[in-house]
């Protein structure tokens, strides 16, 4: 059977909401339900086959894993995106990476793109306009904020879902 849905690997990232705002009016799959997130594999199993064994081997790996502190700065800039970059780097890496190892069978990005933690902005036409949006200002007053959970998130028509919310280690 093939598959109809998409899923995802990401941690959630609370945008102060000025930011949101911004986001939401220029990044075309924020209105599809996509919360603001860092993506740890994308794209990852199909939907149907997010069973038991794959919650246990999630759990494991974020039992080796602490939760952390970071924060948002930016505007930085890809040719078609625009986005919030993270501080620091290195806890994100280290989850991320041990993600990617156990299952390998999906490598981020279809193996396109390097891991870099961010959070998306604004894509295509909309980041020339959101570059110079003062919301970008919120994010050097905005408090430090913490990485809790995995979520798995997937769609099979339609919105964005979290399928599951798996902690970090305390």
């Amino acid at each position: 059977m093939d598959s109809v849905g998409e899923s995802a690997l990401i941690l959630r990232v609370e945008l102060p909401p000025e930011m949101e705002k911004l986001r939401l009016q220029s990044a075309s799959d924020a209105s599809e339900g996509l919360p603001a997130h860092i993506t740890l594999l994308y794209p990852f199993a199909a939907p149907e086959s997010l069973d038991s064994s794959v919650r246990q081997r999630l759990t494991e790996i974020a039992a080796r894993h602490q939760r952390f502190a970071y924060r948002l700065a930016g505007p930085n800039r890809w040719p078609n995106t625009l986005y919030a970059s993270v501080e620091p780097q290195t806890p994100m890496a280290a989850l991320q990476a041990e993600l990617a190892r156990s299952f390998s069978e999906y490598p981020l990005y279809a193996g396109k793109f390097d891991f870099l933690p961010h959070v998306t902005i604004a894509i295509g036409a909309a980041a020339d306009l959101a570059a110079a949006a003062p919301a970008w200002q919120s994010l050097s007053v905005a408090a430090t904020a913490r990485a809790e959970a995995i979520e798995v998130i997937f769609r099979t028509t339609g919105s964005w879902s979290t399928m599951w919310r798996i902690p970090l280690a305390e």
